[in-house]
């Protein structure tokens, strides 16, 4: 069981934005990478499930979502939501 843990805590996402693109990259612990690209202006970003449970980050923009964040802590999920929104934000202003 010990093994099963370390190996699935290798899992990490990676979260870009910039004015045009926001790209999430996942990469499994076996190595596997996925990526996905949402336009910057359209993403939008939401936290589901229970406040203090299991739940998600989503991602969405033009009829698709994606979860991302799933291992983070409730807390850290919504400080993280806030952040993207916030980062997103900034990209769309004109200044």
């Amino acid at each position: 069981a010990f093994r099963l843990s370390y190996r699935a805590g290798r899992l990490y996402e990676t979260v870009q934005v910039d004015k045009t693109e926001l790209r999430v990259a996942r990469v499994q612990p076996d190595g596997c990478r996925q990526a996905w690209s949402f336009p910057a202006y359209w993403a939008r970003v939401a936290v589901e499930g229970e406040p203090e449970g299991p739940g998600r980050v989503v991602l969405t923009s033009h009829g698709r979502s994606l979860g991302i964040g799933a291992f983070l802590a409730p807390g850290e999920r919504e400080s993280f939501a806030a952040a993207l929104s916030e980062a997103l934000r900034r990209v769309r202003s004109p200044d």
